[in-house]
């Protein structure tokens, strides 16, 4: 039987086992936190690959303004946003006509209710289908699969008499079941953003519906998913896919709230283009500061601008600065980054205007200077 004695000098020989095993694990931890932050200080340099060679200027959608606009910056943030040195680049899958092109026509066609065979050679790559009994059409391009359905709801304005939409989500809900119906809502749509504004039809015409009118119809736009990246420090960034304007997206659809399949389309304008992940090229990027000297230059592509005819303006004040995806509608080969840029200009009557600018991230060096942009009214 052991003694007092024996017993204290053990409980003392354990207190130092546990001391000496905790100032070991202690000072393991303080190594280990010591070489991490020498990893974190000292990332190693990351090149692009420039694997796509030279990109293609996108084709922005653009409006007119005065020249002579001085720019400034109010920004909601108080600095400019940072960013990463180098973005990845995406291409986007293409299709090309073949024997099978008109079949596979037939088959959205199908998709969407129309007699596959009855239908008229537009073009020799563009088809259309004709409902007989409403007043409905589809038109598809064979040599990318995109497609718009059209509903002439002035000669069947039924289809905004049967039941209304309780609530934006309501609206989405509805829509994405109309393009699973029709086998057209690809995965990174889906797991994308829809951008919905409920409607109402009344005195043969559309208005955004407030709280008291019959909410009969909506506009719907849905974007690609936000696209995640790891930046040359390991840090991981996410970025929206913008259409046209921030709020567009390469799906545009009109829907009425009937409850007849047949009738709930009233507009269709699918121009979705895949993305291939597996084929990217790395760029240089330009900073927020290098994208700003531009837009003070005047190199900005403004995509939106709502001041009235006659109204005057001397400066844009630019609130917020950020990095997107730009997702073009029109045939395109890249899925790039840009730079956005949000403000808006006092007018001469005390009202305000707002601004939108898109400018290309990947570094001139890379960009292939085809600078003709598509202008649209504003």
């Amino acid at each position: 039987m052991a003694t007092l004695t024996q017993t204290a000098k053990q409980v003392k020989i354990m207190i130092n086992v546990v001391l000496a095993c905790t100032i070991i694990f202690i000072g393991y931890r303080i190594v280990v936190k010591i070489f991490q932050g020498l990893q974190t200080f000292t990332p190693t340099p990351i090149v692009p690959d420039n694997l796509l060679g030279k990109i293609s200027f996108p084709t922005f959608s653009t409006v007119d303004i005065d020249s002579k606009v001085t720019y400034t910056l109010d920004l909601i943030d108080s600095d400019l946003p940072t960013s990463p040195k180098i973005m990845p680049v995406y291409t986007k899958i293409p299709y090309t006509v073949g024997l099978l092109s008109p079949e596979r026509a037939k088959e959205i066609a199908k998709n969407y209710n129309y007699d596959p065979e009855q239908y008229n050679e537009i073009t020799s790559t563009k088809y259309q289908w004709t409902d007989l009994n409403l007043p409905r059409n589809i038109t598809i391009d064979l040599t990318t699969r995109n497609f718009e359905i059209n509903y002439d709801y002035k000669k069947d304005p039924s289809v905004f008499t049967q039941t209304t939409f309780r609530s934006q989500q309501n609206a989405s809900t509805k829509a994405i079941q109309i393009l699973n119906r029709g086998k057209s809502l690809p995965d990174d749509i889906n797991s994308g953003k829809q951008i919905t504004t409920l409607m109402t039809w009344k005195n043969e015409q559309f208005t955004e519906a407030t709280d008291y009118d019959t909410k009969n119809s909506a506009k719907i736009y849905f974007q690609r998913q936000d696209i995640t990246i790891i930046d040359e420090n390991e840090k991981e960034n996410v970025y929206p896919a913008v259409g046209d304007t921030p709020d567009k997206g390469p799906i545009y659809m009109e829907i009425s709230s009937s409850p007849e399949q047949n009738k709930d389309i009233l507009k269709l304008t699918f121009n979705y283009y895949s993305v291939d992940t597996t084929k990217s090229g790395t760029y240089y990027i330009k900073s927020a500061s290098e994208a700003w000297q531009e837009i003070q230059l005047g190199k900005g592509n403004v995509v939106f601008f709502d001041a009235p005819t006659g109204k005057t303006y001397s400066e844009i004040a630019i609130k917020r600065v950020y990095l997107a995806y730009f997702d073009q509608t029109v045939k395109q080969d890249y899925l790039q980054p840009i730079w956005v840029f949000v403000g808006e200009a006092k007018l001469n009557d005390k009202s305000r205007a707002i601004y939108i600018s898109y400018l290309t991230a990947v570094t001139d060096d890379w960009i292939e200077k085809n600078e003709a942009v598509d202008e649209v009214s504003n």
